[in-house]
């Protein structure tokens, strides 16, 4: 089995909006995460698939979804399971996590999916990454000035 990346990223147009929730005291963008699982191996897969993405300290998942998967958010780990057989060669659904992006985030996070279960022979390959590229939210300022008279 093997999870297929660049995940696809996709910011949605948001306005900025308060949260009050320690470490992340403004949301400057929602964004979302797909993940594709897919089988490379010569033989059907049989029992539980897992698929989870940890989150930690980087965002927080919001909603995490996918036709035919079971997803659970647990503080910042999102799970995702299911146990229909997936044929050599095929992928199954994709997989949404839809998450706040906190404006004091660093400029280039990696975040990292992984996949277990299914009888897998090949762990090599369960799990990627993608480098996501984060512009800063918005800074504003103002100057106020007067004039004697």
């Amino acid at each position: 089995m093997m999870i297929t990346f660049p995940i696809a990223y996709a910011v949605t147009t948001q306005p900025i909006s308060f949260v009050v929730a320690p470490r992340l005291p403004f949301i400057s963008f929602s964004a979302t995460f797909t993940i594709v699982v897919s089988n490379q191996g010569g033989s059907p897969t049989s029992g539980s698939v897992s698929v989870t993405d940890d989150m930690s300290g980087l965002f927080r998942a919001t909603a995490a979804s996918g036709p035919g998967w079971i997803c659970t958010l647990a503080g910042d780990f999102v799970t995702c399971q299911r146990t229909d057989p997936l044929a050599p060669g095929a992928s199954y659904g994709p997989i949404t996590i839809t998450l706040d992006v906190p404006s004091e985030s660093p400029p280039l996070v990696t975040n990292t999916a992984e996949v277990q279960g299914g009888e897998d022979v090949n762990a090599a390959n369960n799990s990627a990454g993608d480098v996501v590229s984060i512009s800063p939210g918005p800074d504003l300022t103002v100057t106020k000035t007067h004039t004697a008279s």
